[in-house]
């Protein structure tokens, strides 16, 4: 069974101080060991007593360093995160998405040129860092989802082994033509993974449609994500 992970989905509806702009989201975590970053997150949080009791949406009004106008409040009674494991340009697309679809969205690579808010503005979290140790640090449950697409053969496959073998997920999905994933699954069955525990790898990632762009690919990957938040 799923264990539900409560968040506060806050958009900007107005602010008179430009950034962030109308329209951005966040989301906080209602956890014990959320880290509160500015004022704004303390006066969202503050309001998250009565939306839990509600359930309702609220639309409040402050005025901090970053924020001076009104703000759209929402209860998410189960905060699915997506852990994205490189951010090229897909890894990129998927981000904005997912954020889109009001997923909380981790994005990690070992490239602090490519992992950086300012490239990645909708993620909630960045984290620069080797590949395996990052997945060693994050914390992960049922409702934790991973994206692997780093740039190479070898960061997937020790990404995808080291899920497999240490971390609890409720979805995982490798960006990868049939062949490529054909031979990975051949040196994780080497490596000593369980044939079921690779059978729940979505290889090639994504719901099967006609894709070409990496627009397309990033939509067709957020869609599986979507299908699978309702399972």
């Amino acid at each position: 069974e799923k264990k539900d992970l409560p968040a506060i989905l806050a958009i900007i509806l107005e602010n008179k101080k430009g950034n962030p702009t109308v329209g951005s989201k966040k989301i906080i975590p209602l956890v014990p060991n959320y880290k509160i970053l500015n004022e704004d997150d303390k006066i969202i949080i503050k309001h998250s007593k009565v939306l839990t009791n509600s359930r309702k949406g609220k639309i409040i009004e402050i005025d901090t360093e970053t924020i001076s106008g009104k703000i759209y409040l929402e209860y998410l009674i189960s905060l699915k995160k997506v852990v994205i494991l490189g951010a090229g340009h897909i890894g990129k697309l998927v981000c904005k998405l997912s954020k889109f679809a009001n997923f909380y969205v981790v994005v990690i690579d070992d490239r602090e040129d490519f992992a950086n808010k300012k490239r990645l503005p909708e993620a909630d979290e960045v984290i620069v860092d080797n590949f395996i140790e990052a997945i060693r640090k994050i914390e992960s449950d049922e409702n934790t989802f991973f994206v692997v697409a780093t740039r190479g053969h070898l960061s997937d496959l020790e990404c995808i082994r080291e899920i497999l073998r240490n971390k609890k997920f409720g979805y995982i999905g490798l960006l990868s033509s049939k062949k490529k994933w054909e031979s990975l699954k051949r040196k994780l069955k080497i490596d000593g993974i369980p044939s079921k525990k690779i059978e729940q790898v979505k290889a090639p990632i994504g719901v099967p449609i006609k894709c070409e762009i990496p627009e397309e690919i990033a939509i067709s990957i957020v869609a599986q994500l979507i299908d699978y938040k309702y399972k």
